[in-house]
């Protein structure tokens, strides 16, 4: 199970009850970049489903080339467990959400 302020069932019944339009996800993860985007990120989008709005999750972006379980970067919109777009991580790019 993963830790943070998302992964706890009381924070997404009271941000749900809140009715957002959209919900922004500043996070620091530290996954290997290769584990990130063919598994974690699928984890992460199913988490946030119970919010029922958009979910804007971006990571933080370590300078540091030379390591691989830092942070990559990444951002993606998800919307009800499923991914709508996104920059993979270890991508410098930047995400551009319509909503």
């Amino acid at each position: 199970m993963e830790s943070g302020d998302l992964w706890y069932c009381e924070n997404i019944i009271k941000i749900k009850n809140l009715n957002p339009d959209v919900v922004l996800w500043p996070v620091y993860t530290d996954f290997n970049y290769v584990q990130w985007n063919n598994l974690k990120k699928y984890e992460y989008a199913k988490q946030v489903s119970g919010l029922n709005s958009k979910t804007l999750y971006v990571n933080s972006y370590c300078l540091d080339k030379e390591g691989f379980q830092i942070a990559r970067g990444g951002a993606a919109c998800f919307s009800f467990g499923k991914i709508i777009d996104e920059i993979p991580s270890g991508s410098e790019e930047t995400l551009i959400i319509h909503l």
